[in-house]
């Protein structure tokens, strides 16, 4: 049966992912420019020890290029450009990972199923008669719950739509699945109705007329419901 598209998530960006980004961008700038200034501009670092004698003053003068300099002195506390640099490389590679994984998600519901692609690009069909229940996840996500699983859809800009559209196709469904069960037509209620119509109008009960139009109601309910098995299949759990 084609499945029709009840609505489509539409993708937006991790702004969580995207700050992150800057912050480890901005770190690392700021680490060069802190590096080429202490190099420009400050003869050494002053330190004072205790030796022989009281205190004595020592200070270290730079004399390389800034190449050499910037190595040597990477793990230089007083100079702390390269924790720096190390703290903004970590941020970045946490941003972008997050960013390529979340922001890669989509999501498509039909009235059949739940498709769509999870974080680094994997592809998933969920039925609808499989999920057992929906919510909210990080990264303004959609998490639904399934027989044995857990998928999460990140980044879903109209994330309220998408998890109105799902519940309500779920409980049109338990719905469905129930409705017939109480309402279908079964073959012996139908034949034992048409009897009593029967003794109703041998007895003078029932007028002719009033008999021919029960009789043709109860025979087009019959119609309609092999007509419905003979196009589905499916007897809709009815014992006849």
């Amino acid at each position: 049966m084609e499945q029709n598209i009840v609505i489509k998530g539409t993708p937006q960006k991790n702004k969580p992912a995207l700050i992150i980004i800057i912050v480890g961008v901005v770190m690392l700038l700021t680490s060069f420019i802190v590096a080429s200034y202490v190099f420009e501009n400050c003869e050494g670092y002053e330190s004072f020890g205790f030796g022989y004698g009281g205190w004595y003053y020592w200070c270290v003068i730079y004399d390389f290029e800034f190449g050499d300099f910037f190595i040597s002195e990477f793990f230089n506390f007083s100079c702390y450009y390269g924790y720096m640099i190390m703290l903004g490389v970590v941020a970045l590679i946490v941003g972008i990972i997050m960013k390529l994984n979340t922001e890669k998600c989509e999501i498509t519901v039909t009235n059949e199923a739940i498709c769509g692609k999870l974080p680094r690009g994997k592809e998933v069909q969920i039925p609808l008669n499989q999920i057992t229940a929906i919510n909210r996840s990080s990264f303004n996500g959609i998490s639904i719950t399934s027989i044995g699983n857990v998928s999460n859809f990140h980044c879903i800009e109209n994330q309220e739509e998408v998890m109105k559209a799902i519940s309500f196709l779920l409980a049109n469904s338990q719905q469905s699945s129930a409705q017939p069960a109480q309402s279908a037509p079964t073959v012996g209620s139908e034949a034992e109705q048409l009897k009593r119509l029967k003794d109703l109008l041998d007895a003078g009960v029932l007028t002719q007329e009033e008999f021919d139009a029960k009789k043709k109601q109860i025979l087009g309910l019959l119609d309609l419901y092999f007509n419905i098995i003979s196009s589905t299949g499916t007897p809709y759990g009815y014992i006849f």
